[in-house]
């Protein structure tokens, strides 16, 4: 089935879930309860982003695209459900905003929006429609789901990594891989920025010749934490890509998956920036919000 969006919005915001949802239609594909912004990527396909601006509901959500075959019609494939802070729930259906392709084949991109939206601690619920093929991938795929998450479990019991607060002092207890223990670092700087990395980020490659830059100067000093499931590898990755700060490594097949959950985390790169007593100063998503608070320390 060739998955594409329709142009339809729905703005309900005060009937209950039960009423607009007909299991006959819709299959639930995805729950979570969370804080916007908010990014599937890394746990569900398609991914989904949300975040709330003024007031209002604005995401995306994207998937492939074909226009070989018979039906090439936009078809309605997916709806995602939002309970906003206040209770009220908000109905989305994806509005096609564009499509790249390479060949007959490619990714299309559609919005997601809707008013009167009141942020806080929220609930997502992510359906599709309900057939055979869907009810058959539902089924392989929370399968799957049971045995990454006993699998996720099984790693958090070798990362014993609490779970970070903005103000607070964070209690972790690490040695790097060169054998030196972080709090020797984290103490003999003014700033310390503990970086979520993986190797197969693009965003955390982009951000090495920064982070080796902010590790050399006088004042920051960066350390990263990585989960891999061959250490060996994961040391060459370090040496090739010229990884020039401290590493914290975790070795299992999970490890990535389980970094993030213990550290109440959504993706990568997620920056924790610490003063000399281990207090957390910020915790940032991705490169771009960690440089806007360089520069607004004017390093």
């Amino acid at each position: 089935m060739q998955i594409v969006f329709s142009l339809i919005l729905f703005l309900f915001s005060t009937f209950s879930i039960s009423k607009e949802i007909n299991p006959a239609d819709w299959l639930l594909w995805h729950k979570v309860e969370t804080e916007l912004p908010y990014s599937s990527t890394l746990t569900i396909y398609p991914p989904v982003m949300l975040y709330a601006e003024n007031g209002v509901l604005r995401g995306s959500i994207s998937a492939p695209y074909s226009l070989s075959g018979n039906n090439n019609r936009v078809i309605n494939e997916f709806l995602i459900t939002v309970m906003d802070a206040r209770g009220n729930t908000h109905f989305l259906e994806p509005k096609l905003e564009s499509v790249g392709f390479v060949n007959d084949t490619g990714i299309s991109m559609s919005s997601l929006s809707s008013n009167s939206f009141h942020n806080g601690k929220i609930q997502i619920q992510l359906y599709k429609t309900n057939s055979v093929e869907n009810r058959q991938e539902l089924s392989d795929r929370n399968k799957k789901d049971m045995t990454r998450q006993q699998g996720i479990e099984n790693a958090l019991t070798n990362i014993r990594i609490p779970k970070p607060v903005l103000g607070e002092v964070w209690p972790i207890k690490a040695l790097t891989l060169q054998g030196q223990n972080i709090d020797v670092i984290i103490s003999s700087s003014k700033f310390t920025i503990i970086q979520l990395y993986s190797e197969f980020c693009g965003f955390c490659r982009k951000a090495i010749p920064l982070n080796n830059a902010l590790n050399a100067s006088e004042n920051i000093k960066v350390i990263g934490i990585a989960g891999t499931n061959n250490f060996n590898a994961f040391k060459r990755h370090l040496n090739t890509s010229r990884l020039e700060y401290s590493f914290i490594t975790y070795e299992d097949d999970y490890a990535e998956s389980a970094l993030l959950e213990a550290t109440g985390q959504q993706g990568f790169p997620t920056y924790f920036v610490l003063d000399a007593t281990k207090q957390v100063l910020g915790i940032f998503v991705g490169n771009s919000s960690l440089e806007r608070w360089l520069a607004a320390q004017a390093i």
